[in-house]
């Protein structure tokens, strides 16, 4: 009987092994979204048809990955200039929203963008490739 015991271990401890050896431990992947579908990422928010004045852009990140991802930070490239903002915490399969001000003189006519999630490489995560989406406002 011991030895049974004594193999089962032995054999749980090899498969556990080599499982965390393969990379398949479970890891966060976090990538921008567009949920509503709208084009070009251009999800603009407190926004008219008359003037961009003080929009908005909802940036939504996804956590596809199967292990929570830490806080991070996001930043969306407007080829003037840069606004990073702080991430919270994210659950696996969850979605955030971060609203990000559009900096004055974007739309010109158009208000091209890149966004790029865990800026900093906080998060360890499955697949750091997928990290940026490039998007267009139409002024």
């Amino acid at each position: 009987m011991k030895n049974n015991i004594f193999l089962v271990i032995l054999i749980l401890l090899v498969f556990t092994g080599i499982f965390l050896l393969s990379g398949c431990t479970p890891k966060a992947d976090l990538i921008p979204v567009n949920p509503n579908g709208l084009a070009g990422f251009c999800d603009l928010v407190n926004s008219s048809v008359a003037t961009y004045y003080g929009s908005e852009l909802r940036v939504n990140i996804k956590n596809q990955g199967d292990s929570p991802a830490e806080s991070s930070y996001v930043l969306v490239d407007w080829g003037f200039a840069n606004t990073i903002e702080p991430v919270p915490a994210i659950p696996a399969g969850n979605t955030v929203s971060i609203l990000i001000e559009i900096p004055q003189g974007c739309f010109n006519p158009d208000c091209g963008f890149t966004i790029i999630v865990d800026y900093n490489d906080d998060v360890n995560e499955s697949n750091e490739m997928n990290n940026s989406q490039i998007g267009n406002c139409i002024g």
